[in-house]
């Protein structure tokens, strides 16, 4: 099997927006929303019991400006008043463990003065790297084994198949 970027950290849903109700995120994965104006309370809705070694879900908090809320769905941003939100959810195995090292849902980082936000962020940074890392090996293997003309064929092909393309 080929490496594939998108198992190990994908962009899912993008949304900027301007709400003026509760804005609920859901999906898999890692929900990072930034608060770039304005101020939000962001809240994790309990659903059902946690596993074992989960994060503690926090009370409802308020956001303001410039701050980064990072958290698992279902995550409801309410806004106080008017407020911008961008919003990325990221998919994959590097989500996932960072998700992971999260000890408390939402986690609030104040952008790049927060020492949490600079750790947090250079573990995603380790984590892509080892991801490379593996992908690099990974490609010493099929590089010279592969008949990339073919593949592309194939998917193609399939692709023709399914009514995609």
């Amino acid at each position: 099997m080929l490496f594939d970027w998108n198992a190990v950290a994908a962009p899912g849903q993008v949304q900027d927006v301007q709400p003026c109700a509760p804005l609920t995120l859901t999906g898999d994965g890692l929900w990072v929303c930034l608060v770039s104006s304005g101020r939000c309370t962001a809240s994790v809705p309990s659903a059902g019991p946690l596993p074992a070694g989960a994060a503690l879900l926090l009370p409802p908090q308020s956001v303001p400006a410039g701050h980064l809320v990072l958290s698992r769905a279902p995550l409801v941003l309410e806004p106080e008043g008017s407020c911008h939100l961008l919003c990325v959810q990221l998919t994959g195995q590097a989500s996932a463990q960072f998700l992971a090292g999260l000890h408390e849902l939402p986690f609030l980082a104040r952008g790049e003065t927060c020492p949490a936000a600079a750790e947090l962020l250079e573990q995603a940074c380790a984590l892509m790297a080892q991801a490379k890392s593996c992908h690099d090996e990974l490609e010493t293997y099929y590089r010279t084994a592969v008949d990339f003309a073919q593949v592309d064929a194939a998917a193609a092909q399939c692709m023709e198949l399914i009514g995609v393309g």
